[in-house]
Order: C-alpha cells, then sequence, then structure tokens
C-alpha cells in the first residue's frame, strides 16, 4: 500500500504544472527596443528606403546648421545586415564614377580622396600610395585621419600624433604602413572623433575673413573655411556607414560648407560616433544605381561643369563601391 502511494506521488508530481517549465508568475521576455532611427531631426530631408539595410536621404532647401541653401545626399548603409560590402576601388586608369558604378555593378559610390602624392591608399593589400609629400609641405594635413577596412568592417582613425600640420606627420604615415587592415584610404580632417566634435575647432576662431582669404587655397586654414562641395563619410554607434555629399558653388541653390558646418550639420541630423572629411569641390559626386539622372545615375551637382546639373563629374582614381553580397535579395 505505502508502495503505491509513493508511486501516485511520483505520478502526480510529474503532471502538475510546478514540476515542468515557469509557473504563470514568472514575467514574460521584456520586448526587444525598437532602434533610434539614424536621422534624428524631422522636416529636412526627404527620405528614400531603396531595400532593407540602405536608405536615400535628400535634403534641398535652407537648413538650420548654416542658414543658406544646401544640396546634400546622404546614404544609410546597414553594415550588420550581412547584405552590402563597401569596396575601396582603385582605378589604375581614372574613370568617372557613374562608370565605374555601372561596370562594377555597384548598388552606389562617391569619390573617396585627395590627390594621391598627398595620402595613404592601400586596397585589397597593395599600397597604391604612400604620402610622397614631403613634412611641412602646405598639403602635409590632407592625410590626418583614415577610413579602414578588413573587408567585414569599417572604422575611422587619426594619424597617431593628432593634427598633421607639421613633421610629426611623419609618424602618422609610419602608423599607417604599420595596419593590418587590407584597405585604408588616408585623408582630413578628422570630424567627429567618439562623438567630439573635433571638426569644429580645426581652424581657430581668431583668423578673421580677409585673413583666411589672403592664405593660399590649399593651406588647411582656407582650405577648411571655405564654403565648398564637400564628400565625408561618417559611423553610428551601431554600426551603420553614412556617405554624405554636400553640393556648392552654386549660389542661392547650394552653397556648400566649411569644415566647421559640416561638422555641425553631421552631428546635428545623424550624430554618427565618427565622421571624416573624404575630398570636396568639384570632385564631390555621388551615384546611385535607378536613381538620380536616367543616364548617369549621378544624383547630385557636381560643380565642375559650372551648370546645377548631373554632368560636371570628374575622373577618380580611388572611389567608394556599396555592393550587394551575392546570394541576398
Amino acid at each position: 500500500m505505502r508502495r503505491e502511494l509513493l508511486i501516485l506521488a511520483v505520478f502526480m508530481a510529474g503532471c502538475s504544472g510546478s514540476a515542468v517549465g515557469p509557473g504563470p508568475d514568472v514575467p514574460p521576455e521584456p520586448p526587444v527596443p525598437a532602434r533610434e532611427p539614424t536621422l534624428k531631426t524631422i522636416g529636412w530631408f526627404s527620405s528614400d528606403t531603396l531595400a532593407d539595410g540602405l536608405i536615400h536621404y535628400h535634403m534641398k532647401d535652407k537648413e538650420p546648421v548654416t542658414g543658406l541653401s544646401q544640396c546634400v545626399n546622404v546614404l544609410e548603409v546597414d553594415l550588420g545586415s550581412g547584405r552590402y560590402t563597401v569596396d575601396f576601388d582603385y582605378e589604375n586608369i581614372p574613370d568617372s564614377l557613374s562608370s565605374v558604378v555601372a561596370l562594377k555593378k555597384a548598388v552606389a559610390g562617391v569619390n573617396a580622396t585627395f590627390e594621391m602624392d598627398a595620402v595613404y591608399v592601400r586596397v585589397r593589400g597593395y599600397n597604391w600610395a604612400g604620402i610622397s609629400l614631403q613634412p611641412g609641405h602646405l598639403r602635409y594635413w590632407k592625410h590626418e585621419g583614415a577610413l579602414i577596412s578588413d573587408g567585414d568592417s569599417l572604422r575611422i582613425v587619426r594619424g597617431e600624433d593628432g593634427r598633421l600640420l607639421g613633421s610629426d606627420g611623419e609618424k602618422a604615415k609610419n602608423f599607417y604602413a604599420s595596419l593590418p587592415e587590407e584597405n585604408i584610404y588616408a585623408s582630413g580632417p578628422v570630424l567627429i572623433e567618439d562623438y567630439g566634435l573635433s571638426g569644429t575647432t580645426f581652424v581657430e576662431e581668431k583668423w578673421t575673413a580677409d585673413e583666411i582669404s589672403a592664405l593660399p587655397v590649399e593651406d588647411y586654414r582656407r582650405h577648411s573655411s571655405l564654403r565648398c562641395p564637400r564628400t565625408a563619410v561618417a559611423l553610428t554607434g551601431d554600426g551603420h556607414l553614412l556617405l554624405v555629399v554636400v553640393d556648392g558653388r552654386h549660389p542661392g541653390k547650394a552653397v556648400g560648407m566649411n569644415i566647421k558646418e559640416l561638422t555641425l550639420f553631421i552631428d546635428t541630423h545623424f550624430h554618427p560616433k565618427w565622421a571624416l572629411n573624404m575630398d570636396g569641390g568639384g570632385s564631390s559626386a555621388m551615384a546611385i544605381s535607378g536613381r538620380g539622372d536616367e543616364s548617369t545615375h549621378i544624383v547630385n551637382h557636381p560643380s565642375d561643369n559650372g551648370r546645377f546639373d548631373a554632368f560636371g563629374q570628374r575622373k577618380y582614381r580611388t572611389l567608394l563601391l556599396v555592393k550587394e553580397r551575392s546570394g541576398t535579395y
């Protein structure tokens, strides 16, 4: 009898709700919070979701940072989606952005670095440029920071010795050479580093407009203080890439930005963790497959032809291309 009662007790315990799984008093798992949108402001940009993890923002109006007419294109790429790669592209024979995007079946692309003698360029493990300017050269500052990729991830770094306005930049050159990543585009200046707005202090406020205008065009103070077209890259804290192209040299339509304004513009509207100025002037261009001009797919207004249209692009050696990984859709 005692043996039968014991078997019955074990059977009842095994069938009770308290013996398997959580009881009714255990709270459910909290929901995963939605990701905060990368675009932080409302009403200034139009937004076009091209595909999962790929958004094109466009502004063509007076905007709050400069208070002036601007035309800006921004492409957001979710690097964590597994859908896209960002290719560092070097052309032995310079070619147009629209041609390279079409030939290499890229989703989108922008121009990349400054002139080759002023920057460090490594693409797929091969060093195409190693900064041939001598320390103290007027353009020596142009390799202050770098966009770096190991093929799967991107990061932005500052040259080892900070602002590259003097001979210490030689150590930064050696720093880039020592990095293990397969892809390096050096450029400058660094605009945002770990959320700090370093681009706002690249040129000291003590310089007057007349003093800056009297300087050579390639002097870092004048180059960074003039309003002109700009190309920049930015990385958010959660792994999204921003390609930024600002039009300029078109009074009343797109006046362009100086480096301080570009820094504040990117921080105000997108608040990334890192940002780097890549190039500017007549070189600034963005192409998106299936968008923009039907023949070139240029979505901005490159300024080299002096007209506010899509046909003023230059030919480039260095480009950044966004491609869709094979097998994704």
